[in-house]
């Protein structure tokens, strides 16, 4: 569906905390389908019948509304739209979804969220797999694909991105062909990384560094172009630094120490994979600025004339 890492078929899950967006990502890449766009998030988009069938168990028509009114961009005709379906109950969901998609095959089906359509434990991995095996024959018999939102366990931004941070047991993970993990920069609030931690047949380099993607509730997400190592992508306790941390703000400083700009630092270290914001990096030139020789030219009148 999106080249090289979402499956055309079957079952995939985008996972991660609270309040990070996973629903407008899902919105967006609904939005991407149906007007049969090109790309999604910078990445080859492939759209078959431009049909979505989304199920929403934490919002409703008054706050999906206003997104979609933001991902549509003032567009006059917004007949496409007519090729989302949009459900809210639960009652009975495999037939419906079943019926919906004889009725119209969709290219997506997306679930949102996993914790509201099951209502056995989550622990028990054989339950967890038979209940998901339902929906997996529905995608086969349909040739469509169903995304699970789903979510993490608790303090996984303690961990790096991986796949056994999903809530419950080992059985959601197995059943899904590509888990996507979406977790928020500790550093750069409105940023986003996007991190693959299970894709079958994809190779390793795209499962162990982030797509870092920017993210307001106006333009939605779009690429920076950037990607941060995983295990970059923990948070650091307040009380103490980490030592990748540290040689960050070291770093920072020897490449400011050699008359670098902040925006030409802030480029190197991105090369070398630390994750840090310009702000961040601002921060830290200021922090040090009497260590740090100006370049000539630079400075209040005193210095100049010194």
């Amino acid at each position: 569906m999106v080249e090289p890492f979402i499956p055309k078929y079957g079952a995939m899950s985008l996972a991660g905390s609270s309040d990070l967006g996973k629903s407008y990502l899902l919105l967006q890449l609904s939005d991407a389908i149906i007007n049969r766009r090109e790309e999604f998030l910078g990445f080859p988009l492939n759209v078959t019948h431009g049909s979505v069938i989304y199920l929403s168990t934490e919002d409703d028509e008054y706050s999906l509304s206003p997104r979609l009114i933001k991902l549509s961009k003032g567009k006059v005709d917004t007949s496409a739209y007519d090729n989302l379906r949009v459900l809210f109950e639960t009652t009975d969901l495999e037939k419906r979804i079943d019926m919906l998609l004889q009725e119209q095959t969709a290219d997506v089906v997306i679930i949102d969220t996993f914790s509201d359509i099951f209502e056995g434990d989550m622990n028990q991995a054989n339950k967890v797999r038979s209940f998901i095996q339902r929906f997996k024959e529905i995608a086969v018999k349909h040739k469509t694909l169903i995304i699970f939102n789903h979510h993490c366990g608790k303090k996984n931004d303690t961990r790096p991105p991986h796949k056994d941070n999903l809530l419950g047991s080992q059985g959601f993970e197995s059943s899904m062909r590509t888990v996507i993990e979406l977790r928020k920069d500790f550093y750069q609030p409105n940023v986003r990384h996007l991190c693959i931690v299970k894709g079958n047949y994809l190779g390793e380099e795209y499962k162990n560094s982030s797509f870092a993607l920017d993210f307001n509730f106006e333009n939605g997400f779009t690429n920076t172009g950037d990607r941060v190592r995983f295990e970059r992508l923990v948070r650091v306790d307040d009380t103490s630094k980490s030592q990748e941390r540290i040689d960050a703000e070291e770093r920072v400083i020897s490449l400011a120490e050699s008359g670098l700009s902040i925006n030409a630092i802030l480029d190197i270290i991105k090369d070398e994979g630390y994750s840090m914001g310009r702000t961040t990096v601002g921060r830290i030139c200021k922090a040090h600025r009497s260590s740090i020789p100006l370049p000539l030219g630079v400075g209040t009148n005193e210095q100049a004339a010194a």
